[in-house]
């Protein structure tokens, strides 16, 4: 970027800026042009945050935003990514601490309904290895499944709520909601995206999948954080959920080896 683009985004994006841009006329009308289409696309690509504070709030809280992060692409339909960090620290939020992981939670959602489509790995796949084959598999997840943990807030229950309540026009009710932790997995199924509430375990089972354990070890992982966990429902869950797209059993691999080390060192 030369001086003349850093100046002219200076200008664009700061209220304060002086210089002879900001002084041109017909350049407020552009800056606040360009600032409705950055809060319109916040906006868009957090609805559930709107949702919760209203889009008056919202608004407001999307434009200081926008003076700070400044969208880096020209399409918008993944901008604000910084969203959720900012509203951490911003001062009018601070009596809604959870609001930044109902940030994280829409954004999540968009990142699961632009990802990369595939087949779900069927669950008669893992059901067809024995013993010994499963305990050394690994398990890929989806490329679109995303999950997380929440520790302050039931943000899956209340990202599920204000999502069904969009799709039926209404308000969602939030009268019987149990504040506690909770996790939260979402999958697109190639023409909208699931959300599901999940206990703690599948949340730490897919992140050591995700890191290429094994499903002994990854099943090791979801233990430590709950001893007394039944991970079959688990499992029957995530394959349900098309959690997972792919599984090496290991013998593929196997057979690889096998097959270069039967190969003369130096043919001729």
């Amino acid at each position: 970027m030369n001086d003349f683009q850093r100046e002219f985004v200076r200008a664009l994006f700061d209220p304060d800026a002086g210089g002879p841009l900001a002084g041109q006329p017909g350049f407020q009308v552009y800056r606040n042009t360009v600032m409705a289409g950055c809060v319109d696309a916040l906006q868009a690509n957090f609805p559930t945050v709107c949702q919760f504070v209203g889009p008056d709030w919202f608004r407001g809280a999307a434009r200081c935003h926008v003076q700070l992060h400044p969208p880096e692409q020209p399409a918008l339909v993944h901008y604000g990514k910084e969203f959720p960090d900012f509203l951490a620290g911003f001062e009018p939020a601070a009596a809604m601490p959870w609001l930044a992981d109902l940030a994280r939670a829409d954004l999540m959602h968009l990142e699961a309904l632009f990802s990369a489509d595939e087949d779900p790995l069927p669950a008669s796949r893992v059901a067809s290895l024995g013993p010994d084959q499963l305990a050394g598999a690994r398990l890929r997840p989806h490329p679109s499944a995303r999950w997380a943990w929440f520790d302050a807030a039931p943000i899956a229950t209340l990202f599920q709520r204000h999502h069904a309540a969009r799709e039926a026009g209404a308000d969602p009710d939030l009268g019987d909601v149990l504040w506690q932790a909770e996790g939260l997995l979402l999958v697109c199924d190639g023409s909208a995206v699931r959300s599901w509430a999940v206990e703690r375990p599948a949340i730490v089972f897919l992140s050591a999948c995700a890191a290429r354990q094994t499903l002994a070890d990854a099943a090791g992982a979801a233990l430590t954080v709950e001893p007394d966990a039944d991970l079959a429902p688990m499992m029957r869950l995530l394959l349900q959920a098309g959690a997972f797209a792919g599984l090496d059993d290991g013998l593929s691999q196997f057979a690889a080896t096998s097959a270069c080390a039967a190969l003369p060192e130096n043919p001729t």
